[in-house]
């Protein structure tokens, strides 16, 4: 059977407080009956967002990098948003995140409650990804290929950069020991 006689009792509410649970006590009447009960409510205030970045510390990849995030208002309908570079603020599906394309990229996020309250993280998530592969040309000048008692010169350069640059190394020894060069380096 339905109730509709009854009587909010919030006077025990601190409406300042945020983000914990109180009580409200509800008085019901029905045919010269009364009954009382409480239940519980949270008002929430701004929603904490946190990032977890699966392990990702913001140096050059060359994997997608994936974002998961939480908020402190589980049962307050919360969407999350994204800025890349400081641009608008675009709604996110769901609380996770992929970024997979190539370049150098500064993400922000927040959260906002279904009472529009929001949090933006304070922290820039920066994401260095770089899939280009780099293709070395490598010169030569002298005998090749066969033995010889003169000096033979290579250089190299690269053909394909890649965003986050290219480290060179040269071996003398079959790949078992590696030395550092520079672009251009003549080794002899």
């Amino acid at each position: 059977e339905e109730v509709f006689d009854y009587e909010v009792d919030d006077s025990g509410v601190d409406y300042n407080k945020l983000d914990v649970e109180q009580k409200v006590k509800v008085i019901y009447k029905h045919y010269g009956r009364t009954a009382e009960a409480e239940f519980p409510i949270i008002i929430y205030g701004k929603p904490l967002v946190s990032v977890d970045t699966s392990g990702y510390d913001g140096s050059w990849t060359h994997n997608d990098v994936t974002f998961t995030l939480d908020s402190t208002h589980q049962l307050d309908s919360v969407k999350y948003y994204y800025s890349v570079n400081g641009g608008d603020w675009t709604e996110m599906e769901s609380d996770t995140f992929v970024v997979k394309t190539q370049g150098v990229w500064n993400y922000k996020f927040k959260a906002v409650s279904y009472a529009n309250n929001e949090t933006v993280t304070t922290e820039d998530f920066i994401v260095k990804i770089d899939k280009t592969e780099p293709v070395v040309r490598v010169d030569f000048e002298g005998t090749f290929g066969r033995w010889s008692a003169d000096g033979v010169k290579f250089s190299m350069s690269i053909l394909n950069q890649a965003v986050s640059g290219v480290s060179y190394y040269y071996s003398t020894d079959n790949g078992i020991t590696w030395i550092s060069a520079e672009e251009g380096s003549v080794i002899t």
